[in-house]
């Protein structure tokens, strides 16, 4: 789940100050809002209002890609709030209770944690094939399999490989 500030002029009120938080890499430029003709081509849901009741959420799909908006109700003009590169999935858009930020699920950056998993994955495998026999390895193998939800793992293979 990801997570997107509401835009200031959908929020009314000046945030407060936020507490000291770690950093996080920057977020990318906010783009100016836009008329709701040119935002909502390729609509394909319409979101919950805001808490305040002045905005709502719509997502949209063009070309294999989709978007999250918010709509401003009273000017009929509409922001980005999920820029991203490349094409992505946005999926089932919520505001917090005070409004100020909007939780969506989405795929975007999958490719980068694709790559950290499969770095894991080969250091967690040097790790047990350093200390364990090939029989041993194999028994634990088939131990876990026997966990409840082990058939679960989305056909992932968790056996050990035969030479």
């Amino acid at each position: 789940m990801k997570s997107f500030p509401a835009p200031p002029t959908m929020r009314g009120a000046a945030p407060a100050p936020a507490a000291a938080t770690p950093p996080q890499a920057p977020a990318p430029a906010r783009q100016a809002p836009v008329a709701l003709e040119e935002a909502l081509q390729g609509l394909a849901a319409v979101g919950p209002v805001s808490p305040d009741g002045r905005s709502l959420l719509a997502q949209t799909r063009r070309a294999g890609d989709e978007s999250v908006w918010t709509v401003d109700l009273a000017g009929a003009r509409a922001e980005p709030l999920t820029p991203h590169e490349g094409t992505a999935r946005f999926r089932l858009p919520r505001w917090s209770p005070d409004g100020r930020t909007v939780y969506v699920l989405t795929d975007a950056g999958r490719a980068r944690l694709e790559a950290a998993s499969d770095s894991h994955i080969a250091a967690v495998r040097d790790l047990f094939e350093g200390r364990y026999s090939e029989d041993e390895l194999t028994q634990l193998a088939d131990l876990l399999s026997r966990l409840p939800g082990a058939e679960d793992a989305a056909g992932e293979d968790c056996s050990i490989p035969t030479a």
